[in-house]
C-alpha cells in the first residue's frame, strides 16, 4: 500500500475485527483515521492505544447499521468541512 499521508479515512466498525485491522493500517501508512463503531467502551480503548502509538486517530460512536447515524459522521462540526479520502 503507497503512503496515505495528508489522506483523512473513515472506518466503520474499527473498534474489532477487520475495521481494527483496517485503521491499524491506514495509520502505519500516515493516514488520518476516524473510528466509528456502536461500541464506545472498545472504541475509546482503541483510540487511546493507537493515539499512544503515535497514530492521528479519533473515535465517532455510530452504528453502521444505521444510515442516519453513519451519515452523521461527515456532518459533525470538526469535520463538516473536511474532506473524507478513504
Amino acid at each position: 500500500m503507497a503512503s496515505l499521508e495528508n489522506k483523512i479515512a473513515i472506518v466503520t466498525g474499527g473498534a474489532s475485527g477487520i475495521g481494527l485491522a483496517t485503521a491499524k493500517a491506514f495509520t502505519e501508512k500516515g493516514a488520518k483515521v476516524v473510528i466509528s463503531d456502536y461500541n464506545e467502551e472498545s472504541g475509546k480503548t482503541v483510540e487511546k492505544e493507537l493515539k499512544e502509538k503515535g497514530a492521528d486517530v479519533c473515535f465517532i460512536r455510530a452504528d453502521a447499521s444505521d444510515e442516519q447515524s453513519v451519515a452523521g459522521l461527515a456532518t459533525r462540526p470538526s469535520y463538516s468541512s473536511v474532506k473524507m479520502n478513504l
